[in-house]
């Protein structure tokens, strides 16, 4: 869903190519959108659940946040994090060998190498 948000808010026509509706099926781990989406539909956090809605055309808004930092601009649904949390997330995919141990190992080299970070977060009211 980020990915789609980010593609959305970078048309030049962002404002009408947002009012588009799309249906999102929890299909993976991270699944907190669709939770969050299918219980404001008043419906499980299935599969099944989420197509019925989409195949029913049960359309609701989200919210959208925007982080700008330096010359880049990022969008997000429900959450937007940065900084250590996406450090590890992104980069620890190298260690992937190791399996789920690899979060813990990469999570311990970055909190002793830790960056710095600048960003400005805007309200946008649309």
């Amino acid at each position: 869903m980020s990915e789609v948000l980010n593609g959305l808010m970078s048309r030049s026509d962002s404002d009408a190519a947002c009012k588009t509706p799309i249906g999102h099926i929890p299909a993976g781990s991270g699944n907190g959108f669709a939770a969050s989406v299918l219980d404001e539909c008043g419906s499980k956090c299935s599969p099944l659940e989420a197509a019925l809605n989409i195949v029913s055309a049960r359309v609701g808004d989200v919210d959208c946040i925007h982080v700008r930092q330096k010359d880049k601009t990022f969008h997000g649904i429900l959450s937007v994090t940065w900084t250590l949390i996406s450090d590890i997330d992104v980069e620890s995919e190298r260690l992937q060998s190791l399996g789920s141990v690899r979060i813990d190992i990469y999570s311990l080299l970055r909190i002793m190498s830790l960056r710095s970070y600048e960003v400005r977060l805007e309200t946008i009211m649309k």
